[in-house]
């Protein structure tokens, strides 16, 4: 059998830091940013860039993901161009915190540390950083969202819903005018939206819900002209819905639970490409324009909970219809057969629709849809209210 020699030996590692692809002084970067967090079940081959396990762990959830992600250039062999640019640690319960760390990997462009226990406070140091998306969705951060974030130029995605933040939005996020996304969901956040938010002119997806804002919806979003996706649900922020609205191509807009006056239905003509509809409880009265009946890709309509009046028009074109609440209005006339769209979700209960009986096309018995009726209209006869499509709606002593 060969026996190596020490002298030989030597040699050999020291060829093996040398030719390793990602730098020594990022793998340690790493290592100690996987420590601060909690993740020493890992380590990086700094050959291959792939983590590897080097204790075993707990079962991990199903959907836990770790990986970290170089420059194309260390496919190539190119060593003095292989840098780690992603680091994702989702669902493995990391109970440490967000490290500074981070920049120790001067060319680290997307963090995704969702479905953890990460506490304290986001770094200052982050601000400093180059990167383009982070995700600390649903983790344990308190303090108030650090206006030094405001600092990274080039992020386009920010997502730091389901943490326990508090205070208010800095103004100082009004400086990433190349910010794509930003979803601050389910914290605590209070305060007005700063009016230097308007000059997100590139925002694509901004998403609020679940916190305690104050004051109206502001009028600056007519600015965020790429928009298309806007998420207020339950912010504390009043109404009426500013009609500035209308120069947006929304795609998906989602409002609901606005205190504030009662408004018409907002104007929405030019979102010709909607795919979600959702007003719902937004104090809307008057009736629900024919031209949200025309959009050919609208897949769900939730304006229940209003006060909306009128009918609905028979010239339904939109037959991507699969969801429509209604629920809780004062609809009334006759409900078109063109709504009763095959596979669809149906909620029309609580409105002054034409009363409902055996022989109305909405009674026809094996429709393959899901149609609610129930105290649709009004006959003066409970049962009948209750089960608008039974031949006899009478209840024996």
């Amino acid at each position: 059998m060969m026996m190596w020699k020490p002298e030989l030996m030597l040699l050999l590692v020291f060829i093996s830091l040398a030719d390793s692809a990602v730098p020594k002084e990022e793998v340690e970067g790493l290592e100690q940013i996987l420590a601060l967090m909690g993740a020493t079940n890992w380590r990086l081959n700094a050959n291959s860039c792939q983590l590897e396990m080097i204790d075993q762990m707990q079962k991990p959830h199903p959907e836990a993901e770790a990986k970290v992600l170089c420059d194309i250039d260390c496919n190539n062999g190119n060593s003095t161009n292989c840098h780690i640019i992603s680091i994702v640690h989702k669902y493995h319960s990391l109970g440490g915190v967000l490290p500074p760390e981070l920049l120790k990997l001067p060319y680290l462009k997307n963090i995704d540390f969702a479905y953890n226990y990460l506490g304290g406070s986001i770094p200052s140091e982050l601000g400093s950083s180059q990167l383009q998306s982070i995700s600390l969705l649903a983790n344990r951060f308190s303090g108030k969202i650090p206006g030094h974030l405001g600092n990274i130029t080039t992020l386009t995605y920010l997502n730091l819903e389901a943490n326990n933040l508090s205070r208010t939005v800095s103004s100082e996020l009004g400086k990433l005018i190349n910010l794509q996304t930003m979803i601050l969901l389910s914290n605590r956040l209070t305060g007005t939206l700063p009016p230097s938010l308007t000059e997100l002119i590139n925002l694509k997806d901004f998403r609020i819900s679940d916190n305690n804002f104050s004051g109206p919806i502001p009028n600056f979003i007519e600015n965020w002209r790429q928009l298309n996706k806007l998420e207020l649900i339950g912010t504390g922020l009043s109404g009426p819905i500013p009609s500035s609205i209308s120069v947006l191509n929304l795609t998906d807009l989602r409002i609901c639970e606005l205190s504030g006056p009662t408004q018409r239905f907002p104007p929405l003509d030019n979102a010709t490409g909607l795919l979600t509809l959702v007003l719902r409880n937004c104090n809307l009265s008057g009736d629900i324009p024919a031209y949200i009946w025309q959009r050919r890709d609208l897949q769900l309509l939730d304006v229940s909970f209003n006060k909306i009046i009128g009918g609905i028009s028979g010239d339904i074109t939109c037959r991507s219809l699969r969801y429509v609440f209604l629920t809780g209005n004062m609809l009334s006339g006759d409900i078109p057969d063109t709504l009763l769209i095959e596979g669809a979700t149906i909620d029309l209960s609580y409105n002054n629709f034409t009363l409902q009986g055996p022989g109305r096309p909405t009674c026809r018995p094996n429709m393959n849809l899901f149609l609610n009726l129930f105290k649709s209209s009004s006959s003066g006869n409970t049962l009948q209210d209750i089960l608008p499509c039974t031949e006899d709606a009478k209840c024996l002593r």
